[in-house]
């Protein structure tokens, strides 16, 4: 629906709740939507996955997903979204005595090309099962301790993209939370040299992209630490390499491609 620039109001979903179809996704894709101003209802249907890409978001209201039970994928790319209006409230779920008013099936969370500086210290405390996160192409430029704090909150991580982000180098330990990580994606930022102290708290990292960085020489047999899981190894489009020195492969055992 071309052109929105609202939701749907409650009358909207009630006539859907009525009817006997079953919607498993939402694509409010390419419309004009400025905010999410309202929580969604509780719906009859298992709504699974919410594209709400290439608008003008800039807020959310509190727990706008906390009714979605079924909810696993919610792609919030290509808005206008800062820190200051990403916040963990904005993910609360319902009430668990278990955990903090969790949305427990929520697993990809797309928050790529928006203009994200950093990461509220508690903006994954209510959807701590997230296996992939994308930020790409936010201007981050540094990781500071906020988002490590983050990342603390989502052990399950599997695959982090933080590609374009005009990232030179990065916290000896931010890794070190996520432990799951199997496919990290680093293209595009800055990198002069690989942050190997970084890399080595990702022992299970099965893919790694480096493409499109100023690196300027592999010839350190120390370049990379030892990823005993490596699988596929990224590094095309890199003008300034020159020369890859021997051993600098030699830590990656499985290394497939």
């Amino acid at each position: 629906k071309k052109g929105l620039k609202k939701m749907f109001s409650y009358d909207d979903w009630a006539a859907l709740n009525e009817t006997n179809d079953s919607y498993e996704e939402l694509l409010m894709d390419h419309n004009n939507l400025e905010s999410i101003d309202v929580q969604f209802p509780p719906l009859k249907f298992p709504l699974k996955r919410i594209i709400l890409s290439h608008n003008k978001i800039n807020k959310i209201a509190k727990s706008a997903f906390g009714n979605l039970t079924y909810l696993e994928e919610l792609d919030l790319s290509y808005n206008e979204m800062t820190a200051q209006t990403l916040k963990p409230d904005i993910f609360k779920g319902e009430y668990s005595a278990d955990e903090y008013e969790p949305i427990v099936t929520l697993k990809i969370l797309r928050l790529g090309n928006n203009l994200l500086h950093y990461l509220d210290d508690d903006l994954f405390e209510h959807t701590q099962h997230i296996q992939e996160l994308y930020l790409d192409n936010n201007p981050i430029q540094v990781i500071h301790p906020n988002i490590m704090s983050a990342f603390s909150d989502i052990p399950q991580l599997q695959v982090l993209d933080l590609s374009r982000n005009e990232l030179t180098d990065l916290p000896s330990a931010v890794f070190q939370p996520v432990k799951a990580l199997r496919v990290l994606n680093l293209e595009g930022n800055l990198f002069h040299k690989i942050p190997r102290t970084a890399l080595k708290y990702a022992q299970n990292l099965r893919e790694l992209s480096f493409d499109d960085n100023p690196i300027d020489d592999l010839n350190d047999v120390n370049a990379f630490p030892s990823l005993a899981k490596l699988e596929k190894l990224n590094l095309t489009h890199i003008g300034s390499l020159r020369s890859i020195g021997e051993g600098a492969f030699g830590g990656f055992p499985k290394l497939t491609e």
